[in-house]
C-alpha cells in the first residue's frame, strides 16, 4: 500500500505531495451533472492504465509530454524497487488531441528485468491521434490490404489492442474486434450443435457459451439489435435439427422456455439486453460509485451527441427549447 501510495506522487510539486486515492492526481475528467471524478489506475498489474489528463489553456505541451515521462519514470522506480520484471516492448502510449505538426518526444523507461539481472532502458511505443487547427480529430480509414504501406503512426493507430472488453484501435473502433468474437463464437456454436449426445447436453453447452458471450461486459461490446438477431439466426440454423424440430416448424420456439411448450435454449438478444440492463441497473444506482458515474457520463454524452446530429440534420422542431440548445452545443468532429 505504502508502495502504491508512493507510485502516486503529484509530480508537478517537486516536494512530492502525496495524491489521495479519492482525488488521483491528473487523471482523465469525467464530467456529469457538474460533478468531476478523474480516473485513474493504481494498480501495478498486466493490462494496467493510467490516465494523464491536463488543461490545454494552463499547460503547454511540453509540460504534457513532462509529465507523462514523469510518470513513465515513476513507473520504472517502483519496478526497480519491488524488483517486478516489466517487458517495454508491450507497453505503450495513446496520445490524444495533439496539435497536428507537433513533434512527439520520445518516452523511455528504464525497469527491472530479469533476463538481465538489473536494470534496463527501453523505449516505449507512442500512438498519437492529431487534431488540426479547426479541432476536428484525425481519424483514418485503410483499407487492410494496403495497412503495410501506410506511415508506421497510422498502422499504430489502426491495430488492435485489447483492455478489458472487446478489442479496439487507438480510434475507439471496435468493429474488427467485435467480428472477431462473432466469427468465434459462430464456430463454437458449429462444434457444439455437431458434438453433443442429447438435447439436454445441446441446450447445457449453449447456455454455458452463448450466455456468457451475451453477458460478459455488454455496455463494452456496444452491438446492435440487428446484430443480435443475427446470431439467433446462426443458433436457428445451428441448433433446429440437433433439436429435433422438422422442417415445416416454427423455428422461433427454439428460444421458449420448457414452461411454456418449448425446447428452452436462451436467445442472445434477451440475455444481451438483460446483461445491459443488469449492470445499468447495479451501477447507475450507486451514485457514489465510480463506475456509476462512468455510465452516466456516457449516457449524457450520448444523449448530446444524438441531440447534435438531429441539429445538423435540420430534423429539430423550430422554434423550440430543444433547438434552441442543441445550437448551443460544440461537438468536435472527426476528419477521416
Amino acid at each position: 500500500m505504502l508502495l502504491l501510495i508512493w507510485w502516486n506522487m503529484d509530480l508537478i510539486n517537486a516536494a512530492g505531495t502525496i495524491a489521495p486515492f479519492t482525488s488521483p492526481r491528473h487523471g482523465f475528467p469525467l464530467v456529469v451533472g457538474g460533478v468531476i471524478k478523474p480516473v485513474a489506475s493504481l494498480a501495478y498489474v498486466d493490462d494496467a492504465k493510467r490516465y494523464v489528463a491536463m488543461a490545454k489553456m494552463l499547460h503547454t505541451m511540453e509540460e504534457f509530454f513532462s509529465t507523462v515521462q514523469g510518470y513513465c519514470d515513476l513507473l520504472a522506480d517502483l519496478s526497480l524497487v519491488i524488483k517486478m520484471g516489466r517487458n517495454v516492448r508491450k507497453c505503450t502510449i495513446y496520445l490524444y488531441n495533439i496539435p497536428e505538426g507537433t513533434v512527439v518526444l520520445t518516452f523511455t523507461s528504464i525497469a527491472w528485468s530479469y533476463d538481465s539481472q538489473g536494470s534496463v532502458k527501453g523505449t516505449i511505443k507512442t500512438v498519437t491521434m492529431h487534431r488540426d487547427p479547426e479541432g476536428n480529430l484525425i481519424c483514418y480509414d485503410v483499407p487492410k490490404h494496403l495497412r503495410d504501406s501506410s506511415s508506421p503512426n497510422v498502422q499504430h493507430i489502426l491495430a488492435q489492442r485489447k483492455y478489458l472488453g472487446v478489442s479496439t484501435n487507438a480510434q475507439l473502433d471496435g468493429t474488427e474486434g467485435k467480428d472477431k468474437i462473432l466469427k468465434k463464437l459462430a464456430q463454437r456454436i458449429g462444434l457444439i450443435s455437431k458434438k453433443s449426445d442429447s438435447v439436454q447436453e445441446t441446450k447445457i453447452a449453449h447456455n454455458m457459451l452463448v450466455c456468457q458471450v451475451a453477458t460478459f461486459s455488454p455496455i463494452c461490446i456496444s452491438m446492435s439489435l440487428a446484430e443480435c438477431a443475427d446470431i439467433d439466426k446462426q443458433l436457428l440454423k445451428a441448433y433446429q435439427y440437433k433439436l429435433k424440430y422438422m422442417p415445416t416448424d416454427a423455428k422461433h420456439n427454439i428460444f421458449v422456455s420448457e414452461k411454456r411448450g418449448g425446447i428452452g435454449v436462451k436467445s442472445f438478444i434477451r440475455e444481451y439486453v438483460g446483461g445491459a440492463l443488469r449492470d445499468v441497473e447495479v451501477y447507475i444506482t450507486d451514485a457514489d460509485s465510480l463506475p456509476a458515474h462512468a455510465l452516466q457520463a456516457s449516457i449524457a454524452e450520448a444523449t448530446k451527441q444524438c441531440l447534435w446530429n438531429l441539429h445538423q440534420a435540420n430534423m429539430l422542431p423550430t422554434p423550440s427549447a430543444t433547438a434552441s440548445r442543441a445550437e448551443q452545443l460544440t461537438i468536435s468532429g472527426r476528419k477521416t
